[in-house]
């Protein structure tokens, strides 16, 4: 008998993991349907927000809402608000949120003195654009034309008529390519002596195997007196630095003695050639 109930009761705890695995399978597989299900629901909720979100934004990209009320344009030298307009192909009626940054930066670069445009849009109507200009800094002629070019030697543009033309003209050279450090040596030599002379400096001509000759234009007034009127000044490739200092103890030399001189020979080491003005 006791052998019997010991069986019996075996049976019974077997019946009963049996029935606890079964039910742990079915705990585990209504997981599983609960996850997939949870997936698919926010998949369905992200695809009806994205596609709300889609029907808002171009609903909001239409409408008089967001229109462009107004366009800022920081104050430029060389390029006309007319043109950054016409190349952003927008005006004061255009869409804020319809407008493609990256697209009209790149409309508006296409102006050869532009040099940078950073464009922010201010909700819910300002557009402003913020422009950098290449600066010129002398003129050279290239195909008999003339244009200009910057404090690095790169050509910005050819010069139109009606466009100011008050800067050193490079001379000597036709391509700008193979002389390029030529070109920026002469733009150095030029910017050092408008720090030393008062009157503008009209040409500098490179001649590749001697040096520089700058010429100086005549003073636009008496006052403050120049020393170097119609002048030639001569420098050589080597240690244009202290070619300055020489220069700077000439002209400060002849100002205190009240003389001009018309030319200053400044490319032998030991000594320097004035000649001056009778």
């Amino acid at each position: 008998m006791a052998g019997r109930y010991l069986q019996n009761q075996t049976v019974v705890r077997s019946s009963n993991k049996r029935m606890e695995e079964l039910w742990q399978e079915r705990r585990e597989k209504g997981n599983r349907f609960k996850g997939y299900f949870s997936t698919l629901g926010i998949l369905a909720l992200m695809a009806i927000l994205f596609w709300g979100s889609a029907r808002v934004y171009k609903v909001l990209a239409q409408s008089s809402l967001f229109e462009v009320k107004d366009i800022q344009i920081n104050d430029l030298e060389w390029t006309k608000r007319e043109s950054v307009l016409n190349l952003a192909q927008m005006n004061e009626k255009s869409n804020l949120l319809s407008i493609d940054l990256k697209e009209t930066q790149r409309k508006v670069m296409e102006n050869p003195w532009i040099k940078n445009v950073e464009i922010t849009r201010f909700f819910p109507s300002t557009l402003k654009f913020t422009i950098v200009e290449h600066k010129p800094a002398a003129l050279i002629v290239l195909d008999d034309k003339l244009h200009f070019v910057d404090d690095e030697g790169s050509v910005i543009k050819q010069v139109d008529p009606s466009e100011r033309r008050d800067f050193p003209i490079i001379t000597g050279i036709r391509d700008i390519i193979p002389h390029l450090e030529l070109i920026r040596s002469a733009l150095q030599v030029v910017k050092s002596c408008q720090e030393i002379v008062t009157n503008k400096i009209s040409e500098i001509f490179i001649d590749p195997s001697y040096g520089f000759t700058l010429f100086t234009a005549p003073p636009l007034s008496p006052e403050p007196f120049s020393p170097l009127q119609r002048a030639k000044v001569y420098f050589g490739f080597e240690d244009i630095p202290q070619q300055m200092i020489h220069l700077s103890k000439v002209v400060a030399d002849l100002r205190s003695k009240g003389l001009a001189a018309h030319t200053v020979d400044l490319r032998f080491r030991e000594k320097v050639i004035v000649k001056i003005d009778k």
